[in-house]
């Protein structure tokens, strides 16, 4: 019976330990296991299609937000494609732009100053993979963005406390390739044209649609004149 005893509990003991080495060998495998270096967390970003047709307001736009309080609005139809516009909550002079295909896959994403591409804008194909990215930062002088809200700030029309533009009516920036900008400045004569900007405002009525022309470049104001192109730079 002693041995017989004995024996139980040396198979006891030989399955305990062969089980705790098992469990030891698959919770070590789990620490020390490790992604490919290579790996990515790939995330679909598609439009729900079905969702907006239920509840948008007539088919046309759905209003939302996001869970960080960014307002999302989507517009579109199945025969053109669809869009997103975010307007992020602490950011108030730029937003967020998405275009989806009529069965809602990302296209092109980016974001905007304005009306203005900035930044690097992501290109998919008809399969949601990226295909190409462009930096639109590269269209600009040295007087950017930025240096538009300073010089819109100092003149009392954009809020930065959340308001955005304001006054503001119109913001473009115009390149040498689409508009009519002299191809020499007298203020830089041997830099090449980066651009100009163009901003149009509306502070009271009836005096509307003043506009700045402003050297895209060193942010010379070139033009200030007002809706019936009277120049008002004394």
């Amino acid at each position: 019976m002693k041995v017989k005893n004995t024996m139980k509990k040396m198979q006891l003991g030989i399955i305990l330990i062969s089980l705790l080495y098992s469990c030891y060998g698959q919770g070590s495998k789990q620490l020390n296991s490790k992604e490919p270096e290579n790996s990515t967390l790939m995330i679909k970003d598609t439009f729900d299609v079905s969702d907006f047709k239920k509840n948008s307001k007539d088919g046309v736009e759905l209003v939302h937000k996001d869970y960080d309080g960014n307002e999302i609005r989507e517009t579109g139809a199945e025969n053109v494609g669809f869009y997103k516009r975010i307007k992020f909550q602490n950011k108030p002079f730029i937003e967020g732009f998405k275009e989806y295909s009529p069965k809602g896959v990302l296209m092109r994403s980016g974001k905007l100053f304005g009306s203005i591409a900035i930044g690097t804008w992501d290109y998919y194909d008809d399969s949601g993979h990226l295909v190409k990215q462009i930096d639109e930062d590269k269209k600009f002088g040295k007087f950017g963005p930025e240096q538009v809200i300073l010089f819109l700030q100092k003149k009392g029309l954009v809020d930065t406390a959340g308001n955005g533009f304001g006054f503001i009516t119109s913001i473009k920036y115009e390149t040498s390739e689409v508009a009519n900008i002299a191809a020499v400045r007298k203020d830089r004569p041997d830099t090449p044209d980066k651009g100009q900007w163009s901003i149009s405002y509306c502070k009271s009525l009836p005096n509307c649609d003043h506009t700045f022309i402003i050297d895209g470049e060193t942010g010379h104001l070139i033009s200030h004149r007002d809706v019936l192109g009277k120049e008002l730079i004394k």
